[in-house]
């Protein structure tokens, strides 16, 4: 699952650096696939720096819509002492990153909050997560929201870590924490990081265009040609159209060497939406190395059309 331990900080002026940006929703044009980016490096400021020249290759690449996630410390941080110097020069770090992000109209962002408190027990061979406090959780998405909602279109909802996958109990209090965010923001992108395929589409509200992660694997030992979607994913609607399509699906894919067209026509092709791949660790600390080639890639499949029938 993910681990978020580099630097990153909310922006509390983030509102007033991308307000004047134009509405964004990632999902209005029902491309078939789109990129989420788990992006843990700090901003340097420092225009010599490896850290401002990665947020300037990500902000640079145009041609598909990007999801980033952000993350501060495994959830929102607030300044709560903003005379503190190294607090005030993350917040303007943050603030300058994200002003120069609204140049990309590809771009939204999506906060992250953990759904356990890295407690698991052992189910289906397993680690099955146990579900935090509910009212934790709604606090960490009313404290998101309180800082990027307002008048903000660039932040799109809430990314949802250690989502539990198998026991009933635990989705059950997954999915009364997640429902929050149903209820004060309906129309949120909900990403959900089961990172393997849960037992049931519980998961998953079928009115809601929420998406879960069916698969978080190290290329070298799990090739994700290995993945297929749960029988579940192919329920139909009584007018016969898919209850979850391609868009409800996510593939965290980690140590993958290349992601060229070929390999991205793959993913799409097995029914996955939504694309997280790098040729760096499953921390997620830093920009794949390919990352214009896997934009561009991205924008050649969308260009293409849905897959053909059969595939």
């Amino acid at each position: 699952m993910l681990r978020l331990t580099l630097f990153a900080c909310v922006a509390t002026g983030l509102a007033a650096a991308v307000a004047a940006a134009p509405p964004l929703d990632p999902r209005a044009a029902r491309p078939e696939l789109r990129l989420l980016l788990p992006m843990y490096v700090f901003p340097n400021p420092d225009p010599a720096s490896a850290e401002y020249k990665a947020w300037q290759e990500l902000i640079d690449a145009r041609g598909a819509p990007v999801v980033v996630v952000l993350n501060p410390n495994s959830g929102p941080v607030v300044d709560r002492n903003p005379a503190v110097p190294a607090q005030k020069i993350n917040r303007e770090c943050y603030d300058k990153v994200l002003a120069r992000a609204k140049a990309n109209p590809d771009l939204s962002f999506v906060g992250y909050v953990t759904l356990s408190d890295n407690k698991s027990e052992p189910r289906n061979g397993q680690p099955e997560w146990i579900t935090r406090d509910p009212k934790a959780i709604a606090r960490d998405v009313d404290l998101w929201y309180s800082i990027y909602g307002k008048d903000n279109p660039r932040f799109r909802g809430i990314f949802f870590d250690l989502q539990p996958a198998f026991d009933p109990e635990q989705l059950s209090a997954a999915n009364k924490a997640v429902e929050h965010v149903y209820r004060t923001h309906p129309t949120a992108l909900v990403v959900r990081n089961a990172g393997r395929v849960p037992d049931s589409p519980d998961v998953l509200k079928p009115a809601a265009d929420d998406v879960v992660c069916l698969w978080e694997k190290d290329a070298k030992a799990d090739p994700f040609e290995a993945f297929a979607l749960p029988a579940w994913a192919g329920k139909k609607a009584a007018d016969s159209r898919p209850v979850y399509g391609p868009d409800r699906f996510l593939a965290l894919i980690y140590h993958q060497p290349e992601a060229e067209v070929k390999y991205v026509r793959a993913v799409r092709d097995k029914g996955v939406g939504w694309l997280c791949v790098t040729d760096g660790s499953g921390d997620w600390n830093r920009l794949p190395s390919y990352w214009k080639d896997l934009v561009k890639a991205v924008a050649a499949v969308n260009a293409e059309g849905p897959p053909k029938a059969g595939k």
